[in-house]
């Protein structure tokens, strides 16, 4: 992190002095990684780039439109919601470790900030891997492309 990186953002360890031990940790981890301009970046990318991904590997499988086109729109209100929970529940709670690191962007909301680049593939690995078995390539595809 850069000079200007640190003037720019608020030093999260002061409004996390009531995490202990491992929270503290991540809650560390966590803010170097999210107030990192390469993280910034790198988020974009790849938001942008798993949905395209998930998209061609539906594609492959696709034999009608009217499934894809479902299962993108099912993704996509299923987002809203999960979105909604996530914000509300893991970052303005206040026994979540997340709501410090959450703050700064409402301190500074044009600060370049974005959760871990690593958070998108990750989240669709694990719900691919859970939804493929169930509903087969072509839905889980476009189900997930919809969702991120």
């Amino acid at each position: 992190m850069t000079v200007a990186d640190t003037q720019s953002h608020p030093p999260i360890e002061r409004r996390a002095g009531n995490h202990r031990g491992w929270q503290h940790a991540i809650v560390h981890v966590l803010k170097v990684i999210i107030l990192s301009r390469a993280n910034y970046r790198a988020a974009y990318v790849i938001d942008v780039a798993c949905p395209f991904v998930l998209g061609y590997l539906g594609w492959r499988e696709a034999t009608h439109w009217p499934i894809p086109l479902a299962s993108a729109f099912a993704g996509i209100v299923v987002f809203s919601f999960i979105e909604y929970a996530i914000h509300r529940w893991a970052f303005h709670s206040a026994i979540s470790f997340m709501t410090p690191i959450h703050n700064s962007h409402h301190d500074f909301p044009l600060a370049p900030t974005a959760l871990p680049f690593f958070t998108s593939p990750g989240a669709s690995l694990i719900l691919w891997s859970a939804l493929h078995p169930l509903l087969g390539q072509q839905v889980a595809c476009f189900f997930l492309s919809g969702l991120l």
